[in-house]
């Protein structure tokens, strides 16, 4: 118990250091310019474009904070219960299919939640209102791939998480793919390698 109060005590202590301060400033720049709106246009401009980086710097903060939360779930119950896990945290209903029954090797496993945990951001993001997860074994190796039917803009920032997951992919020796899928849909998936599958 005293270990879980730690981690919360850690956990509230990078929230308040980080995005909790972007954001208080952020409500602070918008306030200022909701009052300069009808006197003084242009600052009232500048002061939301504050605003939206402080925000953006924020959610980058809040994003790495739960890569550091998140994956502990992944390495004390292995990859079935944390997809389960990123799966019921969605405030979108989603979908999944299939299960390992059986732990990964450490690689494997982080860069199969890290394919989930983009792609639901990313589908989230987009304002999907179906989302699918499916992880399946394959010869030599694991399916892994996130299915919606977003249509909404992404910001540079989702670009960025792409690109640095096609390197965590690539570095085990695996493909990304990101393109569209049947019936309007978007596909996120990758396939792991798995030594000793056939």
């Amino acid at each position: 118990m005293r270990a879980a109060d730690r981690v919360r005590s850690e956990i509230a202590e990078e929230l308040n250091a980080g995005p909790r301060r972007r954001l208080v400033a952020a409500s602070g720049q918008l306030a200022a310019a909701h009052r300069e709106l009808e006197t003084d246009r242009a600052q009232a401009l500048l002061l939301i474009a504050s605003a939206r980086r402080a925000i953006e710097a924020g959610l980058q903060e809040l994003q790495q904070l739960a890569r550091g939360i998140h994956p502990k779930l992944l390495s004390d119950r292995g990859l079935d219960t944390a997809l389960d896990g990123l799966a019921a945290s969605c405030p979108t209903a989603v979908s999944l299919h299939g299960a390992i029954g059986g732990r990964l090797p450490e690689g494997i496993e982080l860069a199969a939640y890290y394919v989930v945990e983009v792609g639901l951001r990313r589908a989230v993001d987009g304002a999907a209102g179906l989302i699918g997860i499916d992880v399946s074994r394959r010869p030599r190796g694991l399916r892994v791939a996130v299915c919606h039917d977003a249509t909404g803009p992404l910001s540079p920032m989702h670009d960025r998480d792409l690109d640095e997951l096609n390197d965590r992919v690539g570095a085990i020796g695996g493909r990304l793919m990101a393109a569209p899928a049947s019936g309007g849909r978007t596909l996120l998936a990758a396939h792991l390698p798995l030594a000793g599958d056939a």
